[in-house]
């Protein structure tokens, strides 16, 4: 009989097909997220680190090449996110921490993230978490777009991790908690600013010394 996904007891039925394997896929599948907003759904073995850097990625890219080639979905930015992919793994390997471009006001965050990623975590479970976390302090979070960034831009995979900033384990926790809260002057000269800014300019004309 021609194989075929219709009432086949052999492959997942709560998880996508792997991209690669098709109706052969035997295991899980995980989304493998790339450069310019491209991802794919990858068995255990595809997905794996050891298979995406297989000589030096060649392997990787070949393969999902002709897969993207096959269904028709090879677009620009799927070719850009596989030449991205074999930049990266062959580009000069970092040898110094400190010279690192980049995150000099996000370290710590950046730091998490890069431990999270080579812990196995997902990017988009790391971007959701630390968004949600950090939605109310005082200091902007760092755009959806920049974790994903720093995600994609694998230090981790070198064994390369943001420096912390100095001092940063010797901060107290409690002086931290209160620089999150407005002070009460703040909070009038913002509420002042609102109500002006609000007025009808008549209003402020007619308010206005001679």
């Amino acid at each position: 009989m021609i194989p075929s996904a219709y009432k086949n007891s052999r492959i997942p039925w709560k998880s996508d097909l792997c991209a690669v394997c098709m109706l052969a896929t035997r295991s899980k599948t995980v989304e493998v997220q790339l450069t310019h907003g491209v991802s794919v759904m990858l068995c255990t073995m595809h997905a794996s680190e050891e298979f995406r850097t297989m000589r030096s990625g060649r392997d990787f890219v070949a393969t999902l090449t002709r897969c993207f080639r096959a269904t028709r979905s090879m677009t620009r930015n799927h070719e850009r996110a596989l030449s991205a992919h074999l930049e990266r793994l062959n580009r000069p390997q970092r040898t110094a921490t400190r010279s690192l471009p980049g995150s000099y006001h996000w370290k710590a965050l950046r730091n998490e993230v890069e431990h999270r990623a080579a812990a196995g975590e997902s990017m988009r479970t790391i971007v959701a978490d630390l968004r949600a976390r950090h939605a109310h302090d005082v200091a902007d979070v760092p755009s959806a777009r920049t974790v994903r960034r720093w995600y994609h831009d694998g230090r981790w995979r070198e064994n390369v991790r943001t420096a912390l900033r100095k001092g940063y384990h010797h901060r107290d926790p409690a002086k931290a908690s209160r620089a999150q809260k407005d002070r009460a002057h703040i909070t009038r000269l913002r509420e002042t600013h609102a109500a002006t800014a609000r007025a009808p300019a008549s209003t402020l004309a007619a308010g206005a010394p001679p």
